[in-house]
């Protein structure tokens, strides 16, 4: 009598889950700790996400009274906090290789007026953005266990009849969502983060095809999510929700709600069912009833709007940098205006005394940032040491937007080599930044399939240099170890034709996967390139050459974050401060393949890089 159509039995039509893993927001509690039992009785490792250790633990040991077996995990999750999303994510992806089943089961229903930490409207940003972000940040895991043998990776939203009674006619607010919506009222406010989930299941399915998304009304159930509703009319909803379709007074007399086994009957057919059962980005009541829904439901437009404006919400709050040589100069301009704008960014840098310093200074001069500042020790001049630095911020991040290859060296004393015995502009401007670089592509190329194409970018920081300095060819392949010697300038320009050549040979090695790279001068800057210059020549340099150091971060941040870079653009060259230009002619020619007409050398320097760095990899 209450839609529960299908006479599907948890316990007798689960299959076997030996070797699955799960993960349960709000496991801890009604449909999501019943959904929990039943994975765990059925052989799945699961992931229980909540925010209470203590409550998530109690619901633990009372599943383990009844499957000793069980194979479950406490997971620190609060769905209105993006630093704890991202906290989650990163501790499961550190602790699995594989993500089968993601139940996004968590939510809040009719609360009062309120918003989340990270400013959104408490209900859409529970229910909705931060199950997204959730979603968006397992993504690559969930992707990576579709592309095995024999997968059936879902992911499963749960929505409410809410979603067709309480919402605004003209489906979502989202320019009302950072604000706490009052004007709804609790009811209005829940369906409309119901309808989100609808909408958000549409895009995940249009998006991820190898995924199937499903989105799921339980039917009314009598669980925790209704403590402290008082009022007749929200019982009556409760009540008449179990039904499909409107209410009818058959229904609302017996004031009457399912037990949680009964409740959890439809996620758990919707993550379990034989695959071509379930229909991905269809929403199914209960149990296994595909519901048409109104034609609100499925515009196709508005479901590409949320999907939009969802992924404008995480650029804009979960966006990861790292830019090299942070601690000073330009790299420390351009941290503090990504700072400013809420930025996660990685200060990567040799002295962390340093690094400290100009991190304790970016802040004071941003007091109002609600971003991050993250150091990393970086020894670009040691190749021994960089898998170390990479692999550290791989332990913390599952993303990475831009990498800035800012650090660098300018004729350094004469006869320095570094820790490998290189000079020191070639091994640190190049075949360190090289190997860094090397070593954060997965990443890259993670991100890239998540975001939109020509958004995830890497930057390098080249030179005038490259231009004005460099041999014809920008290097000379056979001399990379100048055994015929050259003058220090020369040297610095080889670096920086270098950094040209790589730029131009990753853009045509990752043009596929939507990763924009981008070389630049970033113009003749006050910075610490000229520390080893003499006091006269670096007075003169000051006060009639050079430019503040702010102006080459503004170049840079043309190339990181300007929509005027795109695809089609990749590989090519930026100057002062943010236009594109030709570079020189021989060097165009050192960028392009033999069998495009050129002369191979960029080929061949990656390859000869590669070589260099394969020892320490």
């Amino acid at each position: 009598m209450f839609g529960f159509g299908q006479k599907f039995n948890a316990d007798r039509d689960i299959p076997d889950l030996s070797g699955k893993v799960v993960l349960v927001t709000g496991g801890n509690n009604g449909l999501g700790k019943e959904s929990v039992r039943q994975f765990a009785k059925h052989n799945a490792k699961v992931y229980m996400g909540a925010r209470s250790e203590q409550k998530a633990n109690e619901a633990i040991a009372e599943i383990k009274k009844a499957v000793p077996n069980a194979d479950i995990t406490f997971l620190e999750l609060d769905l209105a906090s993006f630093d704890s999303i991202k906290k989650a994510a990163q501790q499961f992806i550190g602790e699995n290789d594989r993500l089968d089943i993601l139940m996004n089961n968590a939510g809040i229903m009719a609360t009062p007026p309120g918003l989340t930490k990270d400013g959104y409207e408490i209900q859409f940003g529970t229910n909705h953005v931060g199950h997204a972000l959730l979603t968006r940040l397992l993504t690559p895991l969930l992707e990576k266990t579709a592309a095995r043998a024999n997968s059936d990776v879902r992911v499963i939203n749960l929505t409410s009849v809410g979603h067709e009674w309480f919402v605004p006619s003209s489906g979502l607010l989202l320019e009302d969502a950072k604000t706490d919506m009052d004007s709804l009222g609790p009811w209005g406010r829940y369906g409309h983060s119901k309808l989100a989930n609808i909408y958000f299941t549409k895009g995940l399915a249009k998006h991820y095809p190898q995924i199937k998304s499903v989105a799921i009304h339980p039917g009314g159930v009598n669980t925790g999510l209704a403590d402290g509703i008082t009022s007749l009319s929200s019982k009556l909803f409760l009540v008449s929700s179990a039904h499909i379709g409107a209410p009818s007074i058959e229904y609302i007399s017996k004031m009457f709600l399912a037990d949680v086994s009964e409740g959890a009957r439809n996620q758990l057919w919707a993550s379990t069912a034989h695959r071509e059962e379930v229909g991905s980005g269809r929403v199914y009541y209960p149990v296994a009833k595909e519901h048409p829904g109104r034609p609100l439901v499925n515009d196709h437009e508005k479901v590409d709007q949320l999907w939009e404006w969802t992924e404008a919400q995480f650029r804009e709050h979960g966006v990861v940098y790292i830019v090299t040589g942070a601690n000073t100069g330009v790299g420390k301009e351009l941290t503090h205006i990504l700072y400013s704008k809420n930025a996660k960014v990685y200060v990567a840098a040799r002295s962390k005394e340093k690094a400290i310093s100009a991190i304790k200074e970016i802040k004071e001069r941003a007091p109002q940032s609600k971003g991050q500042l993250v150091f990393l020790q970086l020894d670009l001049a040691d190749l021994s040491t960089i898998k170390a630095s990479a692999t550290e911020f791989l332990s913390q991040e599952t993303r990475l937007h831009v990498l800035f290859n800012n650090a660098g060296v300018m004729t350094p004393p004469q006869g320095s080599k570094t820790a490998q015995g290189y000079e020191p502009q070639l091994g640190v401007n190049c075949v360190g930044s090289f190997m860094f670089t090397k070593l954060l592509t997965p990443a890259l190329v993670a991100t890239a399939k998540a975001e939109p194409r020509g958004t995830v970018r890497v930057v390098w920081v080249s030179s005038s240099a490259a231009e004005v300095a460099s041999p014809t060819g920008g290097l000379e392949l056979d001399n990379l170890d100048y055994h015929s010697e050259r003058y220090a300038l020369t040297k610095y320009g080889v670096s920086k034709a270098g950094s040209y050549l790589y730029s131009t040979e990753f853009a045509k090695r990752h043009r596929g996967d939507g990763i924009v790279s981008m070389a630049l001068n970033p113009g003749n800057l006050d910075s610490e390139l000229f520390r080893s210059q003499g006091y006269i020549v670096g007075k003169f340099l000051k006060l009639f050459v050079l430019h503040p150091a702010v102006y080459g971060a503004y170049t840079e941040l043309f190339a990181g974050l300007s929509p005027e870079v795109t695809l089609e653009k990749s590989g090519g060259w930026i100057v002062p401060w943010g236009r594109f230009d030709s570079i020189r002619d021989d060097l165009v020619a050192s960028s392009k393949s033999k069998a495009e007409g050129g002369t191979g050398v960029a080929e061949e320097f990656w390859k000869w890089s590669e070589e260099q760095i394969k020892p320490y990899l």
